[in-house]
């Protein structure tokens, strides 16, 4: 789901990654485990790796999502040209469309499916400082202005209602806020869900059976993460972790009782964490802490709501890594150190078998 800017980091390819019986590619190259930070780590042999887009400086800011064929669908941003792109696979071969090419957009994507498995795309215009949204309508690409008041759009993240109306978090860098905007029918409605300053950053939103409103997000001035609920009259907001200066490049799930699930990172000890609420109260644990990890985090819940997550190892090198819960422990595999310095922007779906898919940036 989520895909986040490390460093202003620009490499050229978007890739993407399977873990399924089949053959995109052949596997991965053997990795010594003395290569590799902490103790020895799985390379599993059952990921395919295959490039989607190399036309240019691609892949940057990537969302993914599946279709109901357990099709990739991936929006990104193109570094070289500054627009706004779209990849699907159809079957046989990736389709690749331009979405927006009015300056310098296609920044901080997030994308979802609607109920005819068209697009939508919530993006940062970053000519005009404005949050975008786009939409496939079977046969075109249009686009809109979402919110211009200042400079908005920042870590957007965007969710569709029972009716199919697009919701977007995301973050202003005015007066730093954490906002929201949802369309009614007719007009966009937005509000400041917290404004105490220096918030908002590192969105992530998700919508109930209720269609009330969840957001994730990180709370610099605090250096906590929080999160945001919306119990139909008003807005809730509470921390989750505190523990130092924690909650950077968050990712929300909802499990099959729309208890909110979230993976994110602690700058203080370089771990990737994750958070979710039992019903009474929020348990907080470590993910991975072998090297310094966590950026960039994208995660999603199987169907024993058991979390999955991929996210970046900048220790030695910049590496895509997944993690996934089993029920009694965290699996740690790492997905691609060929190079090194790859798998920025990772975002990852479970197909209809719960094999993940991971998009990311080379």
């Amino acid at each position: 789901m989520r895909a986040w800017m490390l460093g202003g980091m620009r490499v050229p390819l978007l890739v993407a990654v399977f873990l399924v019986a089949s053959a995109l590619a052949g596997p991965l190259p053997s990795v010594k485990d003395s290569d590799l930070p902490g103790p020895p780590l799985s390379l599993s042999s059952n990921w395919r790796i295959e490039v989607v887009d190399s036309i240019d400086m691609v892949g940057a800011s990537a969302s993914m999502v599946l279709d109901g064929n357990d099709f990739p669908h991936v929006s990104y941003d193109d570094a070289t040209n500054d627009d706004l792109k779209y990849a699907r696979w159809n079957g046989s071969s990736w389709i690749i469309e331009m979405v927006d090419a009015a300056g310098n957009v296609g920044h901080m994507t997030s994308m979802v499916l609607d109920s005819n498995e068209h697009p939508h795309i919530s993006y940062y215009d970053y000519d005009n400082g404005d949050l975008k949204h786009a939409w496939f309508n079977g046969s075109l690409w249009s686009n809109e202005t979402v919110d211009s008041t200042g400079n908005v759009g920042h870590y957007s993240s965007i969710a569709l209602d029972s009716r199919g109306y697009p919701h977007i978090s995301y973050h202003e860098t005015v007066n730093y806020d954490l906002k929201y905007a949802r369309w009614n029918g007719s007009a966009w409605r937005i509000e400041a869900v917290e404004f105490l300053g220096q918030v908002g950053r590192f969105t992530s939103l998700a919508l109930d059976g209720n269609d009330h409103r969840h957001i994730s997000y990180y709370d610099l001035r605090e250096g906590n993460l929080k999160y945001a609920s919306w119990d139909g009259a008003n807005w809730r907001l509470e921390p989750v972790d505190s523990a130092g200066i924690v909650g950077l490049f968050t990712s929300l799930a909802l499990d099959s009782h729309d208890n909110p699930h979230i993976s994110y990172f602690d700058l203080d000890n370089g771990d990737l964490k994750y958070a979710w609420w039992n019903g009474s109260a929020w348990i907080v644990e470590v993910a991975d802490s072998y090297g310094y990890l966590g950026f960039l985090t994208s995660l999603a819940l199987d169907g024993n709501d058991y979390p999955h997550i991929s996210y970046l190892d900048s220790d030695p090198h910049f590496y895509p890594k997944y993690a996934e819960w089993n029920g009694t422990a965290w699996n740690v595999e790492v997905i691609d150190t060929v190079g090194g310095h790859n798998g920025s922007y990772t975002s990852l779906a479970l197909d209809s078998l719960g094999n993940p898919h991971v998009s990311y940036f080379d």
